[in-house]
C-alpha cells in the first residue's frame, strides 16, 4: 500500500544519513549555532547529545509491535491491526525490525516504528545513532532538525528530522537516542491533517520509550 511504502522509504532514508551517503533532494545552506563538524565523526566535533543511560531494546526485536499497545494508539487515531516487519530483507539487513499501523479510514494516520538495531553495521564511525542525523543537518542533506524533549524522559534526546516540505505536507519522523550509537524512529503520515503528524509521532515515541524502560512488563 502507498502509505506503507512511504514509511519504508522514510525509514530507509535514515540509513542513508547514517552511512553519510548522498541522499536525494536539494542541499540548502545550513546555519547552525553549534560548532561545525570536521566531517570525520571525531568525538571532539560531536553535535548530538550524549545518552547517559543506554537502553537495550532486545526484548522487542522479535515483536516491535509490542512497543506501542493498541489501547494507547486508539487515542491518536483509528488504525488497522499492527503489521510487524521482522523477517524481510529490510528488517534483517538494512533498517532493523519495525511495525506499521495503517490508517483505518481516509483522514486517519498511518504510523510506523523502527528499532534501528543495524545502525552500527551501516554507519560510518562517529556517525552512529542521532549523530548521523545531526551531521546530515550540518552538511545540508536534510533541511530540518528540531530537538525534542519527550515527556518525563529528558535523558533520552529526540529530534524531528527530514525535509521541511515533507513535514509540512504531513509526513513526520521522530528519532530517539537510546544509546550513543542506537536509535528508534517513529514515522506518521497524515496528509489530511499535516500539523498533527508530528504530534502523533512524538506521542508514539513517548509510549515506546516507556515500554522499553519497563522492559515490556
Amino acid at each position: 500500500m502507498r502509505a506503507s511504502r512511504k514509511l519504508l522509504t522514510l525509514a530507509a532514508a535514515l540509513v542513508c544519513l547514517l552511512a553519510a551517503a548522498s541522499c536525494a533532494g536539494d542541499e540548502p545552506q545550513v546555519h547552525s549555532a553549534q560548532e561545525p563538524s570536521d566531517g570525520t565523526g571525531n568525538s571532539s566535533s560531536r553535535l548530538s547529545p550524549h545518552v547517559e543511560a543506554p537502553i537495550d531494546p532486545t526484548p522487542f526485536v522479535a515483536n516491535p509491535c509490542q512497543l506501542v499497545p493498541e489501547s494507547k494508539l486508539a487515542a491518536l487515531g483509528r488504525v488497522n491491526p499492527p503489521e510487524p516487519d521482522v523477517d524481510s530483507n529490510a528488517a534483517k539487513k538494512l533498517l532493523g525490525p519495525g511495525c506499521t499501523w495503517l490508517a483505518a479510514d481516509t483522514g486517519e494516520p498511518t504510523i510506523g516504528i523502527r528499532i534501528h538495531a543495524l545502525q552500527v553495521e551501516h554507519a560510518e564511525e562517529g556517525f552512529e545513532g542521532l549523530e548521523g542525523i545531526y551531521q546530515a543537518k550540518q552538511s545540508g542533506k536534510i533541511d530540518h532538525l528540531q530537538p525534542l524533549q519527550l515527556a518525563g524522559h529528558p535523558d533520552y534526546p529526540a529530534v524531528v528530522y527530514g525535509q521541511a516540505a515533507e513535514i509540512n505536507a504531513g509526513t513526520c519522523a521522530v528519532s530517539v537516542g537510546i544509546a550513543d550509537d542506537l536509535t528508534y524512529s517513529v514515522q506518521t503520515i497524515q496528509e489530511e491533517d499535516p500539523k498533527n503528524a508530528c504530534t502523533i509521532s512524538q506521542r508514539v515515541a513517548e509510549i515506546a520509550l516507556e515500554s522499553m524502560l519497563s522492559g515490556g512488563k
